[in-house]
């Protein structure tokens, strides 16, 4: 069967090789799928791929590596990886590459804040360089992260341009310094760990930094009330996608995050560990007085848990 397929740009999605590849050829297995693909209403896997890899290489001719290099290079996997215990990666990497399990382990979003699809959203900086190289429009990885409304190479706002991705435009709000600010700090700790695959090595990160910021007392719990004022007053002023602000406002995203910590195999969900992973770069706990609320210097706490 002829088909043509397309040289990929770097952090290109699968899913976007195969919208390439359905409009040169007449296999019918590549059509159906790739329409499946675009009609489904659950997020792809890992927001970036159609179908099992080892079924997305085998129509594409192993034309863009092994199942195992596409997924680290082409999906948000190393994105997720960063927060997994080795174990739960590994079982993951097998079933997205070979297939044969459907339910995956790891964090999900609550379903009111899922993303459909992402395939319709870039940045028109990211355009520019990508549409002179290849002649067509090409979905890259990075602007497919769930809840994310700018580039974090360009700090451009996405912007929609195809009408499968038209249920994520509705939703933002509008655009102003402050919640541009934090959107953007988000966005580029997102695409910071993106590069980073090894097995949970944020959420080792993020132990250290609370230790080194003192949010973690000498008998080795958290202060969590502590942490919960000053994570709150961080992002007080908010983000571009109000979902976003749903969540932050449940304070669920941080209590998830915190418990996730000690248990190697619970997955925290990456937007947590970016978001606690950049306020720790400016928050640190303060000891209050019973009276007039003041602060206190804070004392040196034990290295230990």
């Amino acid at each position: 069967m002829f088909r043509t397929l397309y040289a990929p740009v770097p952090y290109e999605t699968p899913f976007s090789l195969l919208a390439a590849l359905a409009s040169t050829t007449l296999s019918s297995n590549v059509r159906i799928l790739a329409m499946a693909a675009v009609r489904r209403r659950t997020p792809q896997l890992f927001e970036t791929t159609p179908c099992r890899l080892s079924r997305f290489c085998a129509l594409t001719e192993g034309f863009y590596g092994s199942p195992r290099e596409v997924l680290m290079g082409r999906t948000l996997f190393p994105l997720h990886r960063c927060c997994m215990g080795e174990a739960v990666a590994t079982y993951v990497e097998s079933a997205v590459c070979d297939g044969g399990r459907r339910r995956l382990p790891g964090p999900r979003l609550p379903p009111s804040l899922r993303s459909v699809n992402r395939y319709g959203l870039e940045c028109p900086e990211c355009s520019a360089l990508t549409r002179p190289q290849t002649g067509r429009r090409c979905s890259l990885s990075f602007h497919c992260i769930p809840l994310q409304t700018r580039c974090p190479l360009h700090e451009c706002r996405y912007r929609l341009v195809d009408e499968r991705s038209a249920e994520e435009v509705p939703v933002l709000t509008v655009c102003n310094t402050k919640s541009k600010l934090n959107s953007m700090r988000l966005s580029t700790a997102l695409f910071r760990m993106l590069s980073h695959s090894d097995y949970r090595c944020y959420v080792a990160k993020l132990e250290r930094t609370l230790r080194t910021r003192g949010y973690v007392a000498e008998n080795g719990r958290i202060r969590i009330s502590s942490l919960k004022r000053d994570f709150a007053a961080f992002y007080s002023n908010g983000f571009e996608d109000p979902r976003l602000n749903v969540w932050l406002a449940s304070g669920r995203i941080l209590i998830h995050t915190i418990r996730c910590i000690p248990r190697l195999n619970t997955s925290p969900h990456p937007i947590g560990v970016a978001m606690l992973d950049t306020a720790l770069d400016d928050i640190e706990y303060a000891r209050r007085t019973a009276r007039g609320n003041r602060l206190l210097p804070r004392r040196t706490e034990s290295p230990g848990l």
